[in-house]
């Protein structure tokens, strides 16, 4: 059902990850506001803010979605509502150029995951929105004339990002990983999902 939609997949992927394993054995129309909160959203809330308010954003389109199809009666009333998102936290600060240049020395000799040294490095190089990084397909890379056009924008216009040397090489060292994203996750067909933050 979503994965027609903008989005849709990342959407599906979503709600497939955090709330069915939690009440998917409940028909839709059964589900509380109360359930919803205290099993899916609250705990969510206290580990991951971000990640909520995006699953309770998820959540509400679903049912939006299910009445404009007509899987839900008109009259429905969504047990999301009433629910509040996460409060938004506004960083104080970016890093400085000093900051900044020790960070780039530091991340390649760190002692994370290859993805996760390197996707920070092709946000820095490219300005790109974190999101946008660790959903790139090789199919929107053009190495030889250093372009990734991004499809999915807020505009919802094709973007093209002329890519730095210091990102074509990134790029190259990671072909051969896989076949359809440049940081795919670990289950089959999926992109990784890494929380990337430079900020301060």
């Amino acid at each position: 059902m979503l994965e027609g939609q903008k989005r849709g997949a990342e959407s599906a992927r979503i709600l497939r990850e955090d709330l069915l394993p939690l009440l998917g054995h409940r028909q839709a129309l059964r589900i509380t506001r109360r359930e919803l909160q205290d099993e899916v959203i609250r705990p969510k809330m206290v580990r991951a803010p971000r990640v909520a308010t995006q699953l309770l954003c998820r959540i509400r389109c679903a049912y939006a979605h299910a009445v404009e199809q007509g899987r839900l009666p008109d009259e429905f009333i969504s047990p999301t509502i009433g629910i509040k998102w996460a409060s938004q936290v506004r960083r104080k600060r970016v890093l400085t150029d000093a900051e900044l240049a020790m960070f780039m020395k530091w991340l390649p000799h760190s002692p994370y995951s290859r993805t996760v040294r390197e996707a920070p490095s092709l946000v820095l190089f490219t300005g790109c929105r974190s999101g946008e990084v660790v959903a790139a397909r090789w199919r929107d890379i053009d190495l030889d004339r250093g372009v990734w056009t991004i499809h999915e924008t807020k505009n919802g216009e094709p973007h093209n990002v002329m890519l730095p040397h210091q990102a074509v090489e990134l790029l190259k060292y990671r072909q051969g990983i896989d076949k359809l994203f440049v940081f795919p996750s670990p289950r089959p067909g999926q992109h990784d999902v890494i929380p990337i933050s430079v900020g301060v």
